[in-house]
């Protein structure tokens, strides 16, 4: 009768855990879709969106070509496979509808924080063996409800342009599941399961470089759960995880430190010191963020911070010292959880610390993968603390996850559209340039042209050697035909600023009549067609029009719906006597514009001649 009992208690038992685990499920589908169902309405912004996903002819098919230059790794070419991938599968769905680019990333980001509430149900045992089941579930659910619905997560997910955040924690988080459950199989389950973790650990290196970090997450992860004895156990398996991780770091490495395009940058005072000190800064801010989430901007201005006396530095050096501190102590008392905590915040964070340096030195998207350490200390403290004070601690904890999902619910309206995104970056912070370039290019494209050029110069007020600033404002000075020399003069600081800028070389041919500029604009940029086609007619007009045929026909195949590209090619071929060409070419532009007079007007003259 007593094994009976038993029997019935444990299952019992366990029907209540699964009771349990579809009710946390539910409750954080439910939180993700009332955070994130408003982003079925948002638009792309002009913050790379139109670089990656509206502009981006790479996704535009999922031809066996495109999929070959997907996965090539290819010298200042980002190299992000799987996030290309899914762009290509949406866009094969939907086209450029902006909504179901949007409920795609929060899907991934549901689908993360289940999956992270998964792993963290069983990954607690190993941490906290003499807890209740009860205790590990509702530190399990409180962690995974603050990544679903924390403000400092919306970036990562409202914004299109950031999908690699939710394919990276979807992989990472599935890599550590088939790890986790690869430890105590056998067999060819066992072997599947290893092979499914190094499969999940290259799709998610492949979705984003920070991947790059996960089999260190997972072999620390072990190190602290389970001990040296484990990890000894397991050398076979942990060197084909270092072995994959090595060969794509180094290949990682190369494209990205390589080539005009190059994504690594230098260090902002030329040595890694300055770098460090501005790095105990942005803890600091990261911290600040987690806590207490309400100067979130998607553009953040950091000055490199010099001095070991500056405020934000000592306290983030600080804080820095009493969280190892209070690991230490806890590991010594053979509870190695906040270490584990710690070490996983820093770890993931690494690769986006600047150490080697990137273009953003803070961002909100950068704590996606690392802050899950933070959720997870905050999951078992409140677990504790419903255990030991009962439903008034559950009561606050509850009130403290409305308030997260209130924040972050507000926070996802921000992503609306460019200009909700921009007024929000400027009222938080008005010393970036950035915000006020952006603005500056709305009004332009609104037609409020003394708005956009007082914009642009408040961008150049706050950053001198903004090339996009300079740009933009000789631009503007051009369309409305004013102050020409003030025009050039802007376009030589936006050069001067960034040599490799090929709009800018190709704006000052437009303002100066130089061929160089062109040519320099197409070396620069092959593919810009508005480049070829003022190439072109700088050879036109000169008369030189074996040069000026292979532009247009170039930029042709770039933009094949331009009607004046056509007009070009049959004045070259009228010139050369070959009537029935221009005549072709003639007709093709006048069915693209059937009001190009200059077309018709020479149609009419070859057929009157003809006759």
């Amino acid at each position: 009768m007593a094994k009976i009992r038993k029997k019935k208690a444990a299952e019992q038992t366990a029907n209540g855990e699964r009771r349990f685990g579809r009710f946390v499920i539910f409750g954080i589908m439910f939180t993700v879709c009332i955070v994130y169902a408003q982003t079925a309405s948002f638009e792309f912004t002009d913050w790379d969106d139109n670089k990656l996903i509206v502009d981006n002819a790479g996704i535009r098919s999922l031809s066996a070509e495109s999929l070959r230059t997907m996965f090539t790794l290819e010298s200042g070419r980002t190299f992000q496979p799987i996030r290309e991938l899914s762009y290509a599968i949406d866009y094969a769905l939907w086209e450029l509808k902006p909504g179901p680019y949007h409920l795609v990333n929060a899907l991934l980001h549901a689908i993360a924080a289940v999956l992270l509430f998964v792993w963290l149900r069983v990954l607690l045992r190993g941490f906290r063996p003499q807890w209740e089941p009860r205790q590990i579930g509702i530190a399990a659910a409180i962690a995974a409800l603050l990544f679903a619905a924390h403000p400092v997560n919306i970036e990562a997910v409202a914004w299109a342009s950031s999908r690699k955040y939710g394919l990276l924690a979807v992989f990472s988080l599935l890599a550590a599941i088939c790890h986790q459950q690869s430890i105590t199989a056998t067999g060819v389950q066992r072997a599947g399961l290893i092979a499914g973790t190094l499969l999940c650990m290259l799709l998610a290196m492949w979705s984003s470089p920070v991947g790059v970090v996960v089999p260190t997450l997972l072999i620390g992860t072990d190190l602290c759960a389970a001990g040296i004895q484990r990890a000894r156990k397991l050398r076979a398996q942990y060197a084909g995880y270092l072995a994959l991780n090595v060969i794509i770091t180094l290949s990682l490495f190369r494209v990205l430190t390589s080539g005009q395009g190059k994504t690594a940058r230098d260090h902002s005072d030329g040595t890694l010191t300055g770098t460090l000190v501005t790095d105990f800064q942005v803890f600091f801010d990261y911290l600040c963020n987690l806590l207490l989430p309400l100067w979130l901007n998607n553009r953040y201005f950091h000055e490199l911070s010099q001095s070991l006396s500056s405020p934000k530095v000592l306290l983030g050096m600080l804080s820095g010292a009493i969280l190892v501190a209070a690991a230490v102590w806890r590991a010594r008392h053979q509870d190695w959880f906040a270490a584990w905590c710690l070490g996983w915040f820093v770890v993931a964070w690494a690769p986006v610390a600047n150490l080697v340096p990137i273009s953003t030195i803070m961002a909100d998207r950068y704590l996606y993968l690392p802050a899950m350490g933070v959720f997870a200390i905050a999951g078992a403290g409140g677990s504790a603390l419903i255990t030991r004070y009962g439903k008034g601690a559950m009561v606050a904890i509850g009130c403290v996850l409305l308030a997260y999902a209130a924040g972050g619910y507000q926070r996802c309206g921000v992503w609306k559209n460019s200009a909700t995104l921009w007024t929000d970056s400027l009222a938080k912070d008005s010393r970036s340039a950035l915000p006020y370039n952006s603005l500056g290019t709305l009004a332009q494209d609104a037609g409020r042209f003394g708005e956009a050029e007082a914009f642009y110069q408040q961008a150049i007020d706050r950053d001198p050697n903004s090339a996009v600033a300079h740009y933009n404002l000789s631009r503007i000075l051009t369309l409305q035909s004013r102050e020409h020399e003030r025009a050039i003069r802007h376009i030589d600081l936006a050069i001067q600023a960034d040599p490799l800028f090929a709009n800018a070389h190709n704006n000052r041919g437009v303002l100066t009549k130089d061929l160089t500029s062109f040519q320099e604009a197409v070396r620069l940029a092959p593919d810009n067609a508005d480049a070829r086609k003022n190439l072109g007619n700088c050879y036109l007009e000169r008369k030189q029009f074996d040069l000026a045929r292979p532009q247009y026909e170039k930029a042709l195949r770039l933009i094949p719906h331009d009607p004046s590209l056509h007009l070009y090619l049959g004045l070259i071929a009228q010139q050369a006597g070959d009537l029935a060409a221009a005549a072709s070419r003639y007709e093709q532009a006048l069915l693209l514009d059937p009001t190009l007079s200059a077309a018709q007007s020479r149609l009419t003259q070859i057929r009157a001649s003809q006759n």
